[in-house]
């Protein structure tokens, strides 16, 4: 599992990597055109296990080859993100570590 963005994340989704990045990030490496939904499924397609991407307010975006979802906030928060990426990544590497024989991934 990675969280990166640009020529990197590119790089992962090739070996099969299951990849973390942000809109922002994801756009360094696809586009400035891409939709967030649409270069999940791109990362996907070029090999990635898994893709999520946070999206700030919009939620995150989560892709495998079974399909595409988004899940919306709750409730809109306000102050500094920092760190929140990093909180992602950890949620997503614990989820696949303790249950890899449903996911069929691992870490």
């Amino acid at each position: 599992m990675i969280d990166a963005g640009g020529e990197t994340l590119a790089a992962a989704a090739k070996v099969g990597a299951i990849v973390r990045s942000n809109a922002a990030e994801l756009r360094d490496a696809l586009g400035n055109d891409v939709s967030v939904e649409g270069g999940a499924q791109q990362l996907v397609a070029r090999g990635a296990t898994a893709a999520v991407i946070t999206d700030g307010p919009g939620g995150m975006v989560a892709a495998s080859p079974a399909g595409v979802w988004r899940a919306l906030p709750v409730e809109q928060v306000s102050g500094n993100p920092t760190g929140a990426g990093d909180a992602c990544t950890a949620v997503v590497a614990a989820a696949v570590a303790h249950r890899p024989r449903l996911t069929g991934l691992r870490c």
